[in-house]
C-alpha cells in the first residue's frame, strides 16, 4: 500500500521553494518595470528635446511643457506635472547616451536619477552614480 501522507518537512521545504519562486519574480518584475519607466522618461525627454525644443526660445518651451503637462496629468496623473517634464528633460539632456541609461537603470532608480540631475559637475554625478550602484545606497545626498 502506498502511503500518500507527506511530512511537514516535505511541506516546508516546498513552502520555501515557492516563497524563493515568488521572491526571485517579483524582483525580475520591479527591475524591469523600473527600467522601463526610467526609458520612459528618458524618451518623453528626448521626444521634448529633439522634436520641440530644438532652436526654439525659451518662453516658447516652457508653453509648450505647460500645455503638454497639462494634458499629461489629466490622462496619467500627477506624475507628469511641470516640474517632472522639465526633469525628463534635463534627464536626457545629462544623460544623452542611452547606452550608458540602459547600463545605469538595471542598477539604479528613477529617485537616484532625480537626486543626481542637480549635480552640475559631470565628474561628481558620474562619481555619485557609481557609489550608488556599488554601495546600493537608497538615497546619495
Amino acid at each position: 500500500m502506498i502511503e500518500n501522507s507527506i511530512s511537514l518537512t516535505e511541506i516546508n521545504t516546498l513552502y520555501s521553494k515557492i516563497v524563493n519562486l515568488i521572491s526571485s519574480k517579483k524582483t525580475v518584475v520591479a527591475q524591469t518595470l523600473n527600467t522601463a519607466m526610467i526609458f520612459l522618461y528618458w524618451e518623453i525627454g528626448e521626444v521634448i528635446c529633439n522634436d520641440i525644443l530644438k532652436n526654439s526660445r525659451a518662453d516658447y518651451g516652457k508653453t509648450v511643457v505647460n500645455e503638454v503637462s497639462d494634458k499629461l496629468k489629466q490622462n496619467y496623473g500627477k506624475g507628469f506635472n511641470r516640474a517632472s517634464i522639465f526633469r525628463m528633460i534635463q534627464f536626457y539632456q545629462e544623460f544623452p547616451d542611452r547606452e550608458i541609461v540602459a547600463t545605469l537603470s538595471r542598477q539604479l532608480t528613477w529617485s537616484h536619477f532625480v537626486e543626481i540631475l542637480p549635480i552640475e559637475n559631470q565628474l561628481k554625478r558620474d562619481f555619485y552614480a557609481a557609489m550608488s550602484k556599488n554601495e546600493n545606497w537608497a538615497e546619495i545626498l
